[in-house]
């Protein structure tokens, strides 16, 4: 996960993303379109999609030391001067220090409490998944030894004939393998349709737990966002 404040570099140019471009109508509905969690808003994967920048174009950058604005682009110090920062997260040495601290007093609580009612479930979601896996891998072990043990004694006679037996090497492979994913699919098949109903009840049972948290957050937020507004909350650099 990529940390506030991230962007990519390419061609001279700086891209990145407001809370103000994803908060708007088009940017939910953009980011429900496209699976987008809170926690990637602002993450160069997110950025990359949103500005149809491919990987390995550009240099991804980010900084989490906002003590002084020349750690970042001028285009971020002044979203961030300008309130289009608005709902992401709370960048230390924004504000006085006794405001600062104020805050991050508000917010542990909001985390803790977060994380506590995170944890059963988790826990929860953890001890039914981890019998599926195991008995799923279980059943696969044994059609991947006898997968392979075939596999083997046909490679080695492969490698023997050399180039006289590669035709019949591959007419023998293909029903080896045939047979392997016939075999597989209905094991991938049952243990896909038994982790799909503990998936939906995990995230059924997760979602008014994100949702609660993330309304105390945004108020929390607003809140902070709303003391930088004015100059003389901030930190010297930042005013």
């Amino acid at each position: 996960m990529c940390e506030f404040a991230s962007w990519v570099e390419r061609r001279d140019k700086v891209y990145f993303l407001t809370a103000e471009q994803l908060f708007s109508g088009k940017g939910q509905k953009w980011v429900e379109e496209n699976g987008i969690s809170p926690d990637d808003y602002y993450g160069h994967g997110t950025i990359r999609l949103w500005y149809h920048i491919d990987y390995g174009d550009g240099i991804d950058k980010e900084c989490t030391d906002f003590s002084a604005p020349d750690n970042f682009p001028d285009a971020i110090v002044n979203a961030i001067k300008n309130g289009k920062m608005r709902g992401f997260p709370f960048p230390r040495a924004l504000l006085m220090k006794p405001l600062d601290d104020e805050y991050r007093a508000k917010l542990k609580p909001l985390d803790d409490e977060y994380r506590a009612k995170l944890k059963p479930l988790r826990d929860e979601y953890d001890a039914k998944l981890n019998p599926l896996r195991d008995e799923y891998w279980a059943k696969l072990k044994p059609l991947r030894d006898e997968h392979r043990a075939k596999l083997k004694a046909l490679d080695d006679e492969y490698w023997a004939k050399l180039k006289a037996l590669d035709d019949d090497y591959w007419a023998k492979l293909k029903p080896l393998d045939d047979e392997y994913w016939a075999k597989l699919k209905p094991l991938r098949d049952e243990y896909d349709a038994k982790l799909k109903p503990l998936r939906d009840e995990y995230w059924a049972k997760l979602k008014p737990l994100d949702d609660e948290y993330w309304a105390k957050l945004k108020a929390l937020d607003d809140d902070y966002w709303a003391l930088f507004s004015i100059p003389k909350n901030r930190s010297p650099n930042w005013r």
